[in-house]
């Protein structure tokens, strides 16, 4: 994964450039020859020709939202001028540059609003053989299906992609790849894949008041003992209904949790604890990991946590789905949770705010992990993914690989920038805690390909909070997905 440190030298060379100036915005004699910006030998420098032009070429991008949730959106792919934001003001002008540059322009095309109907409209347009869009940014949800229909490019038979540059993620390559043939991945197109990384936000303040009992977890981190009995025991200091008279706590202001987390939490812990859905074998045929012992031993230990609702809460599953999505951070942010346990995609609501927090990376499972894991939330993930019908690979090609270079360019210090602005920029702790989390990002194929529904059963086991069936239910998933896999394998293979 791209390095913290790597970035932050990035913003302080931009800083450095703008103590170049005077207050007034008249520029210093620096004593240097100023330089010419000139595409053609950026373009060459990449590899791609310098004398491209696609005179006016237009490149339609479909932008899947993700069911109306507006943390998720991608928003930088081309957004209307005057916007505002960090964000939103970079990817402005690396699409005026790129367009520029390239002599193209850019239609960011906004999907349906749920993936299930982008989908089939993306499905249809493919089928009819006159697709309007040259290039997809789907959702995982809908890979697998566009994958088996065989509507989508490999993406090694696209052209001037160079794919052991930063700027494209070959990790998620290789994970959503099924016999060795991947038809989308993860790049600085867009930083909305970077939002779905998962980490954990603590409330500085609830760990200093109860500093007699209460390591800080940023120590736990640094010296290897930050595991998940150590949250879980944490948690439980923290943790008081005052008014609980039926036994079943609420989410009022007189409730304080010790975590508080979604559904997709779940699997994101088993993950982190080094348990996947599947491994990928080097054939690139996907094999079932949850049936074994010490699988099922970390799902049971997680269970019977998550079991302990004074202690946490599940918000999808004691609130509903329209109501999580407000409590699952105003909740952490109202001071009345110890860890918020979600993603990078809640920065923004979390730099507005007042409280004091922190960031860490998900918990070991124990001492005897050896190393931390991030695991991503893979339902919603971004990908980019060409379709069959795109007649025009040269053009697009030299586009994909120019506009993710400049997103690498723009796009990362912007993100940096919505991270770390407010508050975080005063906690050094919090960005070294960054360099863990983007360093150790891991992928699940099984998570991101959901055979046999084996991650709705999951995150469906886990709102139903019933430990007992685990090892059963397990060796149920693990009959559905091998199935699954199977008659998938023998499709792509006729």
């Amino acid at each position: 994964m791209k390095k913290l440190l790597l970035l932050l030298l990035t913003l302080s060379l931009l800083v450095t450039s703008l103590v170049a100036c005077k207050n007034d915005g008249t520029p210093q004699d620096t004593g240097e020859t100023e330089t010419t910006y000139d595409p053609a030998d950026e373009l060459a420098a990449l590899g791609l020709p310098a004398d491209t032009n696609m005179q006016g070429k237009t490149f339609t991008v479909y932008n899947q939202p993700w069911n109306g949730y507006e943390p998720l959106s991608i928003i930088d792919i081309k957004p209307e001028d005057g916007e505002v934001g960090n964000i939103a003001e970079s990817a402005y002008e690396r699409a005026l540059e790129v367009e520029e540059a390239l002599d193209c322009e850019i239609i960011n095309f906004v999907g349906e609003t749920y993936q299930e109907n982008g989908l089939r409209k993306i499905q249809t347009a493919i089928a009819s053989g006159d697709c309007p869009y040259d290039i997809l940014m789907i959702r995982t949800k809908q890979y697998l299906a566009l994958v088996t229909s065989g509507y989508l490019t490999d993406i090694s038979d696209i052209p001037y992609l160079n794919l052991t540059k930063e700027w494209w993620d070959t990790d998620s390559r290789d994970a959503l790849a099924l016999g060795k043939k991947a038809y989308a991945i993860c790049s600085d197109m867009t930083i909305n894949d970077d939002l779905h990384i998962a980490n954990i936000y603590f409330n500085k303040q609830m760990v200093e008041d109860y500093s007699a009992t209460m390591e800080s977890p940023y120590a736990l981190v640094d010296s290897d003992r930050w595991t998940f009995e150590a949250m879980y025991d944490m948690a439980k200091q923290v943790a008081s209904h005052p008014d609980d008279v039926i036994g079943v706590p609420g989410n009022t202001a007189q409730d304080i949790y010790g975590f508080g987390y979604v559904q997709d939490a779940a699997g994101a812990f088993l993950n982190a604890f080094g348990v996947n859905v599947c491994t990928m074998e080097e054939s690139g045929t996907p094999v079932y990991s949850l049936g074994g012992d010490l699988a099922i031993t970390k799902m049971q230990k997680l269970m019977s946590i998550l079991l302990d609702t004074n202690t946490s809460i599940n918000f999808h599953a004691r609130l509903g789905y329209s109501a999580a999505t407000t409590a699952e951070t105003e909740t952490f942010l109202s001071g009345r949770e110890l860890f918020c346990i979600g993603g990078l995609y809640y920065a923004s609501n979390m730099r507005r705010s007042e409280t004091e927090f922190g960031i860490i990376p998900f918990p070991k499972y124990n001492t005897d992990q050896t190393d931390y894991i991030t695991p991503v939330y893979s339902a919603s993930l971004s990908v980019c993914a060409v379709p069959v019908t795109n007649g025009d690979m040269d053009n697009t090609g030299i586009f994909m690989e120019y506009f993710a270079y400049k997103g690498n360019q723009y796009m990362r210090p912007a993100l940096y920038d919505e991270l770390l602005e407010g508050y975080l920029p005063r906690d050094e702790e919090s960005l070294e805690m960054l360099d863990i989390i983007f360093e150790t990002v891991r992928y699940d194929c099984g998570m991101i390909f959901n055979f046999g529904g084996v991650v709705d059963n999951i995150f469906n086991q886990y709102n139903g909070l019933n430990e007992s069936t685990v090892k059963s239910n397990a060796t149920i998933w693990g009959i559905s997905l091998g199935n699954e896999i199977k008659n998938i394998m023998a499709t792509l293979n006729r």
